[in-house]
Parts: structure tokens; sequence; C-alpha cells
């Protein structure tokens, strides 16, 4: 159902967008779809099925009688309408031409009907039988702008980017086509066959085939779990009432929040605000660049704070007095950690990071690389600073915390520098900022008079 605003001077369409260019077309023809409804009032519809591809309205109109309206995929159609083989034979020609060069076809089928055939307990069978074919239309959907780099991005990353539809296999295809995702070479398969393959088999099959047509809820489901037991990670985007079971089965439900209806939006675990695939994956690149600065700000904290543990424990096994003081210790683990930490979860990103392959389900956030950057890090650190506090302490044990205590400042903020192996240098300003405010704090609390009361420190000149 769609409808256009009664403003003079605005065309602004409410619901679907398909219905919306009928209304537009009728309109171009000079038909005025508002007068046509004041005419008559419904009397039976037959919602749209996706299994049977098409749905039937019965129309009464006083003075006229009962009407049989029917909208459908072209090629059902046909077989309902009292075509001759011939015709249907001619029609069937037209129609894949179309459907090959991408268009969205729609076929329409009339008759009128007697009285008595109008009984409440009628079915769709009594109703969608021998159909005048009036003939069908031909949509185009051009890609947004944007896809097909989007398309290829998202494949350079690992992403299988996989089609599935209700429309004509010919026009998959040709969209398939269009925005990079399909090859000359490969197989499109349809809901029908689909409906003929165990779940083994259909495994099988989903891994090499990119575009799913005229497939029913049902069928999305199947697909949508096939991935999931092949051990993938499965987003689905959906817009219908009819993809709300898959966006539901999906680990990631995406539902469109323009043209989506209410019941996908609760099935889903996000809206697309802009019902753009290019948002998909903009919002990918963008996952994966927070959780990379999430996994560095870990790694950075985890090091210094376990360099920090083997310095005072090393110390105190060795039989020396605790070489950083609680208040040094709480000063490092707020505001010399805290402020690169900080820097670093808003490292910018680069399409670097859509050149990694997806990260694996289950992974730990400290894996091998991350754990020999905690010994590295740990030791190194908290070796250097041990060591400085066993030689200084046989001067005085002021100026023994006092060195363990900037190198580890020191330490921590090369260490933040080198948490970012590579990108380039200068690339994140703020990092930088917290670094020499850190450095410039830490000067302060070994030269000032006053901030080496609080903090046990003494000029080191």
């Amino acid at each position: 159902m769609a409808e256009f605003s009664r403003k003079p001077l605005s065309a602004k369409r409410r619901g679907d967008s398909t219905e919306g260019a009928l209304l537009l077309l009728a309109k171009e023809h000079g038909i005025d779809y508002r007068e046509e409804r004041e005419k008559g009032k419904l009397f039976r519809e037959f919602s749209f099925d996706q299994k049977l591809k098409r749905m039937t309205v019965v129309w009464n109109t006083p003075g006229f009688g009962y009407e049989v309206l029917t909208k459908s995929a072209p090629e059902i159609l046909l077989e309902l309408s009292n075509l001759s083989d011939q015709e249907k034979k001619q029609t069937k020609e037209e129609i894949d031409s179309l459907a090959s060069q991408g268009f969205r076809l729609l076929g329409f089928g009339y008759r009128r009907i007697k009285t008595a055939d109008t009984s409440p307990s009628f079915t769709r069978e009594q109703v969608e039988r021998n159909l005048d074919y009036l003939g069908f239309v031909a949509i185009y959907d051009p890609p947004r702008e944007g896809v097909q780099e989007a398309i290829k991005l998202a494949h350079q990353s690992g992403i299988a980017v996989r089609m599935i539809t209700g429309d004509n296999p010919l026009t998959a295809r040709a969209i398939g086509q269009e925005v990079g995702l399909f090859a000359t070479e490969d197989q499109v398969i349809e809901g029908p066959a689909i409906e003929k393959l165990t779940d083994e088999e259909l495994k099988e099959v989903v891994s090499r085939i990119k575009i799913f047509a005229r497939v029913s809820p049902e069928h999305k489901i199947r697909i949508v779990k096939a991935y999931k037991e092949l051990g993938k990670v499965v987003a689905v985007t959906g817009d219908g009432v009819n993809d709300a079971p898959a966006l539901k089965q999906a680990d990631v439900g995406m539902a469109m929040g323009i043209t989506g209806t209410d019941v996908a939006k609760e099935s889903a675990d996000a809206v697309l605000a802009d019902d753009n695939f290019v948002s998909v994956v903009a919002a990918i690149e963008q996952g994966r660049l927070i959780y990379r600065n999430i996994l560095k700000s870990i790694r950075y904290l985890l090091g210094c704070n376990f360099g920090e543990l083997i310095t005072v424990l090393g110390a105190v096994a060795l039989g020396f007095p605790v070489p950083l003081t609680p208040i040094q210790i709480l000063w490092m683990n707020l505001v010399t950690d805290g402020l690169p930490a900080l820097a670093l979860s808003e490292d910018p990103g680069d399409h670097h990071v859509m050149n990694e392959p997806p990260r694996r389900k289950g992974i730990p956030v400290l894996d091998l690389l991350g754990k020999r950057w905690l010994l590295a890090t740990g030791l190194g650190l908290g070796g250097l600073a041990l060591v400085t506090f066993i030689l200084l302490d046989f001067v005085s044990l002021p100026e023994a915390r006092t060195a363990p205590f900037t190198v580890f400042v020191v330490g921590e903020m090369v260490a933040s520098l080198a948490v970012r192996k590579g990108e380039r240098l200068f690339s994140n300003p703020l990092l930088w900022v917290s670094i020499t405010l850190a450095l410039g704090l830490q000067a302060a609390i070994v030269f000032l008079p006053p901030l080496q009361k609080i903090f046990d420190t003494v000029p080191f000149f």
C-alpha cells in the first residue's frame, strides 16, 4: 500500500516504494487513484504469499459488479491466465529479456466474477484462475552509489557477500553482475531447488552459491542455519515481515530504518538508518577499528601494570624495601597509564584494517601476540625499574624510589608508541598531547618541592 501527499507542491510518497512507482505510473496516464478508490470498495483481499508470489483483491464497484485484480510475478501469472500456449511463450521471452537487464517485473491479471462467486467462504484458488493477462511493468532500482566499491572492500576483508531475494533469477543475476557480486560463470539457485536439498546438501551449496532467487522465508532460515553450521558469523539485512525469521536466526540482524516494517525492526539487532549497504561495510570497518583500539589499550595497560608488579614483588623477594609508594602507583595507574590509554582508544582508522581477515569466533582478547607483548613489556619495564632501584638503594631510599618511578613513566610513554606498531607515528595527535602532558607532570613531581613532599621524590640534580 502506498499514497502520495495531498499537498499540491509535494510528491512525497508514504509506503512501499514499488506501490509508489505504480501510483506514479497511473498518474502519468491520467488516472487519479483516489477517485478510483472512492468509486467502489474492497470486498476481499488475499495478501501477498511468498510461496505463491502473488496477491489478489476482489473489488466491488456499485453498478459494475465484482472484479478480481491480481498482482504477481509475471511468469507465475502466465500459468493462471487464459492466454494460448504461443502467447505465453512469447510473453515469457519478453519477461526474460527485461529481467536479464536487471528490471524487477510485476504482472497484472483481471477477471469479472458473478455475485454467486463472492461467498465469504471462497478460496483464492477459486478466484485466481482463468485471468485476463493485462500485461506487466518493469521497474528499475539502480544500485546506490558506492555499493560496488563497498562489496569489493568487503571481499577484500574476507567477508562473503550473498544475495537472497524473492526476485526473478535473471533479475538477481543482472543486479549481481552490475554491483560486482556475481561473475558470468557463477550459478543462481532458486527456492524450489532449495526445497529438494537435504541440510547436508544445502551446506555444500551455500559454500559456493552467491545468489539465491525466488526464496521464501523458510528458505532464508535454512540458508542462514547452513552458514552458521559451517562456522560462519552471519549478518542478515531485511525490511519486510517475511524477513523477520531470518533476522532473528542470524548472528546479527539488521533491519532497514526507512522502508523496514515494525516487525522487521523488532526482530533485528540493529536498524540501518539510511537503508544503504555501504553503511553496513562502513560499520564493519568502524567495528574493527574500535576492537583493534580496545586491544591496544588493554595490552598497553596490562603490560605496564605487569611491569609494576614485577618491580614490587622482585624487590620484596630480594629483601629490599618496596620500590614504589602507594601514591606513586596510584598516580601511574590513573594519570600516566590512563591518559595514553584513552588516547589509544581514539586512534584514527585507515583502510588497512579492512585488509585483515575476520577475527575467528571465540578468539581470546589476549592471543599469542598479546601474551608476548605482555611478557616483553612487563619484563622490560619491570626489570629496568628494579635494577635502577637496587643500584640507587645504596645511595638513599628517596632517590632509589624516584628513579624507578620516573623510569616507569618514561617507559610507559615509549610503550604507548610501541603498541601502535605498523601505524604512522604522528597520526594520533591526542596521544602526543597525553605523552607531553604526562612527562610534564612527572617533571613537576620530581622538581617542584610541594609535589616532592606529596609523592616522596627528590630531584636528580
